[in-house]
């Protein structure tokens, strides 16, 4: 599904902006590809209750309405002490996509092009669709790198944040928690992954600082040492220590600026991910 129709030539018709529909409403679908248009997406949006839009209900696939990464801003969602900036840049998406269109912001059934690199604010939900992947950086909290199929809510001033689907955290100082439909990870000074992609387990790799996991369902806590994986499950945590290709995925993220193939990580993660789920 698009949010632009685009003619023979590729070459964007319109778009929604500042809550207003397009003029031409016959555009319901893209006249090439037969996709819904983007009044179709602003009309179905719209309609839609917030409460269907929940972090805490992942599915197989989160699925984005549009089709692209999205911001649904939610305004109403935190207030903060003092205005943060926080960029949502796209780090991998399918061959052939405009990386200039890639980002989209969806707010009261408006949706507007935000481009590659786009600005966030504390309460908004990042919605990655399959084939992407984004690194969100929040100012002097953390930096998280979130996988495909996956949606994150920014934490607001007690640094809260909700995931499905499955990302890498890189806390820069200060306390952070990361709930998931059943667990609670609340973090100092930490790099680890999370894996949330079901709403019945929730998998933590820790490489470094202290991590704490609450299972909402029986209330039992344990810490994470360094090297070691959580698995929450409706029963009990069960802790062990990371295998190879737990550790490869880790380091990888590590590696991620220094030219480590995005692609391999992703393939590293979808590993580990179904080790995680067997």
């Amino acid at each position: 599904v698009r949010i632009d129709c685009r003619d023979k030539d590729g070459l964007l018709k319109h778009c929604v902006a500042e809550g207003k529909k397009c003029e031409d409403t016959q555009s319901q679908f893209d006249p090439v590809t037969g996709e819904e248009g983007i009044d179709a997406v602003a009309d179905r949006l719209q309609a839609e209750e917030s409460d269907e839009i929940s972090v805490l209900q992942p599915t197989s696939e989160q699925e984005s309405a549009t089709g692209l990464v999205e911001i649904q801003r939610r305004p109403s969602m935190c207030t903060v002490s003092a205005p943060i900036a926080i960029t949502v840049r796209i780090v991998s998406a399918p061959a052939g996509t405009n990386l200039d269109n890639s980002v989209v912001a969806v707010a009261d059934g408006a949706v507007t092009i935000e481009g590659q690199d786009a600005v966030a604010n504390p309460g908004d939900t990042i919605i990655v669709p399959p084939g992407h992947s984004v690194e969100i950086r929040i100012p002097g909290v953390a930096i998280v790198h979130l996988s495909e199929n996956s949606r994150f809510t920014l934490p607001c001033d007690d640094n809260t944040s909700t995931l499905s689907g499955a990302s890498f955290f890189d806390v820069i100082r200060g306390s952070f928690v990361v709930q998931t439909a059943n667990a609670v990870v609340g973090v100092r000074g930490t790099r680890f992954f999370v894996d949330a992609s079901t709403a019945e387990k929730t998998t933590v790799l820790l490489e470094q600082g202290v991590v704490m996991l609450t299972s909402k369902v029986t209330n039992e806590e344990k810490k994470l040492a360094p090297g070691e994986r959580g698995d929450i499950s409706s029963s009990a945590i069960n802790v062990q220590l990371l295998n190879q290709s737990e550790e490869d995925l880790l380091v990888s993220f590590k590696n991620v600026r220094t030219g480590y193939s995005v692609s391999s990580i992703l393939m590293l993660m979808a590993g580990v991910i179904i080790l995680a789920v067997v």
